[in-house]
């Protein structure tokens, strides 16, 4: 969707195994939103998104109001696996985290989202949910 410079392409083929590399062009436009999008209070900054995703897909009714449908794999099981990313012990994992979510919402916000395939339902609000992911979520809970 986007074009290449020359350090993304060194990049891109630095990390793909090195049989058989193509790059083609992909004719299908893609909508991008985030979670917060679908759970929006904003009734009416929700419903807008609502009807964008109507359109994009060709349907002819509306969607019923996604802030109410039930929601798939959400529940409050703990596994081993767990972590709390705020304890000092994963300060660096988090600090990582952190850099490589910043620099992903910096390319999606300055490149993705303005090639001519993409569309996004306001792209304000899709702009400020993702430039979250480049702050540490532990600052603003240690704030509280």
């Amino acid at each position: 969707k986007t074009p290449l410079d020359r350090d993304e392409l060194s990049i891109l083929l630095d990390t793909l195994p090195t049989s058989d590399v193509r790059i083609n062009h992909n004719p299908l436009k893609v909508f991008i939103y985030t979670i917060e999008q679908l759970e929006d209070t904003n009734t009416t900054r929700r419903t807008h998104f609502e009807r964008d995703l109507q359109h994009f897909l060709g349907l002819t009714s509306p969607f019923d109001d996604f802030s109410s449908q039930a929601k798939s794999n959400v529940n409050k099981v703990t596994y081993p696996e767990y972590i709390d990313i705020c304890q000092p012990e994963f300060d660096s994992l988090r600090k990582s985290l952190v850099k490589e979510g910043k620099k992903s919402s910096e390319w999606i916000v300055n490149r993705f989202v303005m090639a001519e395939d993409v569309v996004v339902s306001d792209v304000e609000y899709f702009r400020e949910k993702l430039r979250a992911w480049g702050e540490d979520p532990c600052s603003v809970v240690r704030e509280q």
